[in-house]
């Protein structure tokens, strides 16, 4: 063989090998939503159709721990697919039953140390759900996940409705972020957000004419932190951000500490040409489990608020007595009692 020619064709091969991809794709049962999930140059990334049209253009997956980077130097291995189909009621929520059905895909990556990272996605008619799972590493049996690579990138055209993370120890009694902050309606990607901290869950996009995406986290327990997503980046969209400093008045790491194995919490995307299926979506409950029993029967109801119509003022015994009075006369459950009580009627009067 020519040598130019045998170079010329060894550097093919390269560049070839190189660029060489793992596509995996899942469509819900209606076949109008499509996961797509590829990996190229040791990254891992989704994308999102519906009805044909883009949702969610390129958005990277993984999580980077003190064990090692699981969002660069990825390696497909393997993947496993089934489906999900539970039945469940609800006491107080949307609809009082439940038949989730899904099909869902596990990836397996092994990052540039050998180790495994999983991913599951649920795909159902208008949800998408997926988490990151993480088995012992023989010795090595915690890790702490510093950081999360998962991103959530719309077309440029996307318009917003998400609520600002407020900054940390400011507001009432320091007490912010309590994700009271105001929304602004179909706001473009670009716009910083109000405190430069990112958006607050859940985040709601109108994608143009292709229609409209939430995304949400769902799952969380004391083994993870809660997060939110960042302000938004031309080159990766919005991405999963952990809790600031001082969040929480320094209560708390703001990094996930993990005893292996584990998962971490389930990232939703609720997609729909309208409104309905965001509306309707019980995405949140269909893929947890119930943690533990409720010690008794805790049933809604209609309430007053004296706060709602007096403000702060109003927390004192006789304000409080005036509206439990129009609960009654009312035939309403509840009154709702609000911050002060403690110091204005003082928990041994609570009871009177």
């Amino acid at each position: 063989m020519n040598k130019n020619i045998f170079l010329s064709f060894l550097f093919a091969t390269v560049v070839s090998t190189a660029a060489w991809s793992e596509t995996k794709s899942l469509t819900s049962a209606d076949g109008r939503l499509v996961l797509t999930v590829q990996d190229e140059a040791g990254k891992a990334w989704y994308t999102v159709t519906y009805d044909g049209k883009q949702m969610m253009e390129r958005s990277f997956l993984g999580v980077k721990s003190n064990i090692g980077d699981f969002a660069n130097g990825l390696k497909f291995v393997s993947v496993k697919e089934g489906n999900v189909d539970d039945t469940y009621t609800l006491h107080n929520a949307k609809t009082s039953s439940v038949h989730y059905e899904a099909k869902q895909m596990t990836l397996t990556y092994e990052n540039a140390d050998k180790k495994i990272m999983n991913v599951t996605f649920n795909v159902a008619n208008n949800d998408i759900a997926f988490r990151y799972s993480f088995p012992d590493y023989g010795e090595t049996k915690s890790m702490v996940i510093n950081a999360e690579t998962t991103s959530f990138n719309f077309p440029d055209f996307t318009t917003t409705f998400i609520c600002p993370q407020s900054a940390p120890l400011i507001g009432f009694a320091r007490t912010k972020p309590s994700y009271e902050e105001e929304y602004k309606a179909d706001a473009p990607m670009t716009a910083r957000s109000g405190y430069g901290q990112g958006y607050t869950f859940p985040c709601l996009f109108h994608v143009g004419d292709n229609g409209w995406v939430l995304i949400n986290e769902t799952g969380t327990n004391g083994a993870y932190v809660g997060t939110h997503v960042s302000d938004y980046d031309p080159a990766t969209g919005y991405t999963i951000a952990f809790p600031m400093e001082m969040e929480s008045n320094g209560w708390g790491t703001n990094t996930a500490s993990l005893s292996l194995p584990a998962s971490t919490p389930w990232r939703t995307i609720t997609v729909g040409k309208d409104l309905k299926p965001i509306v309707e979506t019980t995405v949140s409950y269909d893929v947890v489990e119930e943690q533990y029993k409720a010690s008794q029967e805790y049933k809604p109801g209609r309430y007053t608020w004296s706060w709602l119509v007096w403000q702060d003022a109003s927390m004192n015994w006789n304000d409080q007595i005036e509206f439990i009075d129009l609960a009654a006369k009312m035939n309403y459950e509840y009154i709702l009692v609000d911050a002060g009580w403690d110091a204005n009627i003082g928990y041994d009067r609570m009871s009177d």
